[in-house]
């Protein structure tokens, strides 16, 4: 009999039911996209222990969370976000890494075990934007002050997130004038060792200064 009121709440209707379905959508895109990021920054490694409450710790932790039965390598990285230039800095020890990582082009971080020198692995797509390739000079400014660091290889980006250069642990160290410190360590366990346990046990090693994380 009312046309118009009748149209009105069929359209109402369909509307609330497609936005419960995008919102599902959307939700779980989210979701995926948010472990999908968790897995790459593990990626390599069971186990990420942070500080709980401190910026950053003595990368001497790494040597006490090894002696864990469980545990397998540890991987101190530093971690730096450089705003102005939409692009992060990760420290990493050469002779340690966990991450995998794609070299496009340049030398590996294979060799660079005692080198704090300083050098910077960037990554190919934030390299091309800038103009940048191998054996070039990169002039970042760091907490006010202003390096000049040279281009030894192009790591290929990783598709989501910002875009990440990989420096030596003890240059991002003095760039950020906190010698022997580290914002982060990957763990990787021994084969056939249970996660969860090993989880808990370095939790109650660590105290409370500390938070062990998985991937999920």
């Amino acid at each position: 009999a009312r046309l118009g009121r009748t149209l009105f709440t069929a359209f109402a209707i369909a509307l609330g039911v497609a936005l419960v379905f995008a919102t599902r959508i959307v939700s779980v895109a989210a979701d995926q996209q948010a472990q999908a990021a968790r897995d790459s920054k593990l990626a390599g490694a069971d186990l990420e222990v942070s500080p709980a409450r401190a910026q950053f710790f003595p990368v001497s932790i790494a040597d006490e969370i090894l002696k864990n039965s469980a545990v397998e390598k540890t991987a101190p990285v530093y971690k730096h976000t450089l705003t102005e230039s939409n692009l992060i800095l990760l420290g990493v020890d050469p002779a340690r890494v966990l991450t995998p990582y794609e070299l496009i082009a340049g030398e590996d971080l294979t060799g660079f075990e005692n080198l704090s020198g300083l050098v910077i692995w960037l990554p190919d797509t934030w390299a091309a934007q800038h103009g940048l390739g191998v054996g070039q000079t990169v002039r970042l400014t760091i907490r006010g002050e202003a390096y000049e660091y040279k281009v030894v290889g192009l790591l290929k980006a990783q598709p989501f997130g910002t875009p990440t250069a990989w420096l030596p642990l003890p240059t991002l160290q003095a760039a950020l004038h906190t010698p022997d410190a580290a914002n982060s360590i990957l763990v990787r366990l021994k084969p056939g060792a249970a996660l969860i346990s090993a989880k808990a046990t370095l939790t109650e090693a660590l105290g409370t200064a500390y938070i062990v994380t998985t991937a999920q």
